[in-house]
């Protein structure tokens, strides 16, 4: 599998390079690079008439393989990747931090008494969407 991917990179590499100068030379609104290789309409008189017609088909091609490599190599990329492993309870954590409190180490009391204890004088509960009014 990893000659395959070799090979796809190469052929990605390779068509990027050539779509870029393949849509460089085409003649846009503003000419494009074509336009400078003979002036104003250079695309037609440096290039020939055809050459436009050619050019784009070229183009379609090459895009074409451009998106069918990059799908490719990125299916295969998300194939390679394993799938991540959850840490073990009571055993290291993330980042080498254990999971379980050291020995010896007091943790704070859990309280389950009412809500309102903690809550200073004059202010009471309620439930969303019934605020008193």
């Amino acid at each position: 599998m990893g000659t395959v991917r070799v090979v796809l990179f190469v052929i990605f590499v390779v068509d990027s390079f050539f779509l870029v100068i393949v849509v460089l030379l085409q003649s846009g609104r503003g000419g494009g690079l074509a336009g400078a290789l003979g002036g104003i309409g250079g695309a037609d008189s440096a290039l020939g008439v055809r050459a436009a017609s050619q050019i784009e088909k070229a183009t379609g091609v090459m895009a074409v393989i451009f998106f069918a490599t990059a799908l490719a190599l990125a299916f295969m990329a998300g194939a390679a990747v394993p799938e991540p492993k959850a840490p073990k309870i009571g055993g290291e954590g993330v980042g080498g931090i254990g999971t379980t409190p050291a020995a010896g180490t007091t943790l704070p009391a859990v309280t389950t008494g009412a809500a309102s204890s903690t809550r200073p004088e004059g202010i009471t509960a309620t439930s969303p969407g019934t605020a008193e009014k």
